[in-house]
């Protein structure tokens, strides 16, 4: 083959090759999200990475809002948690491919924060706090609490403590997140603050000056209403109480202190008093017997013709056959009345509770008997008196009057003594006189074995 033949079969190769197609770009679906996991409410970019230079797209989103797009990189939204599928077609050069991703797009729940929180104390007094727990669900991270009247009146902790300097009611708000949620809860009139009350110590004795062996009732008069006492009593037994309203014994002569501790629910006081208490020696009997003599009575009123007489004794047929002592009326009218020494007479307010006992007589016929005070007391300016229920007669009479007001002591006709008036009266007696006229006339009484007795 010659040269020029080479040539012309080159020369229609390489005119048949111009006059063919170009082969065209394939078309290849693909894309991607921005963020394929996400939670419900949020919305995804997609992208679309296919190859080949498609000019037409369709979108498919399951679950999607919306849920179909012609756009390039569309941006969906999801709203209920799942896995969710995507579809892809794009077309162009004559062409089409799709792509289909299952469960590409993962949806989760939004996780709801419910609020709640609690208190240790919802009741506190002025300068005292109070512990917050946070009983949130829902995992919350992030914590706003306000606190009215509160110090501090905000915190971002988890479970704060607060104190509270004024009195009040007042809120308590919280606002918790978790990345998904917040929620609020707020709790009005949540935390009273009250002002401590103060208990004040005060008590009393009665009485306070006492014999030996004898009690005292002791009174608490506290204010701010106390809960629980301590009692203490120097010399006394017991010598502690924790009761109100303690009963305590002494037996020794002396001064004693008394202290008391009072506690309410906020506060304590104690008072405490020295010499509170006085305890004196006990009384012993006093008496007159006339075994020897009239032992300094005397006679008072119109007995034996005249007044302020000493009485006559005689040293026979007396109650126990030693002695007595008498009196010889010769006066009709008036009354007269046996008088007792000065041994009988001072302070004798340990026989309170005691008694007065003697014996009388009468020499007489017993005619015109008439009703008089039968016994006379008096003291501190008061005049107690009392009557008999039966008259002495012609032989011995025993006669017993208890020395308080279970007798009938009167102040006054009609009126009987109280209990103060008859211990006035013991404090500081004056005079001390028996009745010993009963008839109208010339009459004769005597008295025997006369004792001030004290309370046993």
């Amino acid at each position: 083959m010659g040269r020029s033949t080479i040539y012309l079969l080159l020369f229609l190769i390489s005119f048949g090759c111009r006059d063919e197609d170009p082969e065209p770009v394939k078309v290849v679906a693909n894309f991607t999200p921005e963020n394929a996991k996400i939670k419900q409410g949020q919305s995804v970019e997609f992208e679309d990475i296919s190859e080949g230079n498609p000019n037409k797209r369709n979108w498919t989103f399951a679950g999607g809002d919306p849920a179909s797009s012609t756009e390039s990189n569309p941006v969906v939204t999801y709203n209920a948690p799942g896995n969710y599928e995507v579809k892809l077609t794009v077309t162009g050069n004559g062409q089409g491919n799709s792509d289909t991703k299952t469960g590409i797009v993962e949806v989760r729940e939004l996780v709801q924060v419910v609020v709640d929180f609690s208190a240790d104390r919802l009741e506190i007094k002025t300068g005292e706090s109070v512990n917050f727990e946070d009983t949130s669900e829902g995992s919350p991270t992030s914590w706003e609490w306000k606190f009215e009247g509160g110090n501090p009146s905000t915190s971002s902790e988890k479970n704060p403590v607060v104190s509270y300097a004024s009195a009040g009611v007042f809120y308590v708000s919280l606002t918790a997140r978790n990345g998904d949620t917040e929620a609020t809860e707020t709790k009005g009139a949540y935390i009273k603050v009250r002002e401590p009350v103060q208990v004040i110590a005060e008590f009393k004795a009665e009485p306070s000056a006492i014999f030996e062996g004898q009690s005292v009732n002791f009174a608490d008069l506290s204010e701010g209403a106390p809960t629980s006492w301590e009692w203490t009593f120097e010399g006394g037994s017991p010598s502690t109480s924790s009761a109100q309203n303690p009963t305590v014994n002494y037996e020794k002569e002396g001064s004693y202190a008394v202290t008391l501790t009072v506690h309410n629910e906020d506060t304590q006081q104690t008072k405490a008093i020295s010499d509170f208490i006085t305890v004196k020696k006990q009384e012993v009997k006093v008496s007159s017997d006339f075994a020897v003599d009239a032992d300094g009575w005397k006679i008072i009123g119109d007995g034996q013709g005249g007044s302020n007489l000493f009485a006559s004794y005689s040293p026979f047929k007396g109650l126990d056959d030693s002695g007595y002592i008498y009196a010889k009326d010769y006066v009709t009218g008036g009354v007269w009345y046996f008088l007792a020494p000065d041994k009988y007479s001072g302070d004798k307010s340990g026989f309170y509770g005691g008694e007065i006992s003697f014996w009388l007589i009468q020499k007489s016929n017993m005619n015109n008997q008439f009703k008089s005070k039968d016994i006379i007391l008096k003291g501190n300016g008061l005049e107690i008196f009392y009557y008999h229920d039966s008259f002495p007669g012609l032989d011995w009479t025993s006669y017993s009057v208890k020395l308080d007001e279970s007798a009938a002591w009167y102040i006054e006709t009609n009126k009987l003594a109280s209990k103060d008036q008859i211990k006035s009266v013991l404090a500081n007696i004056t005079s001390v006189m028996i009745r010993g006229e009963f008839q109208t006339g010339a009459d004769t009484g005597g008295l025997d074995q006369f004792e001030f007795l004290p309370k046993e």
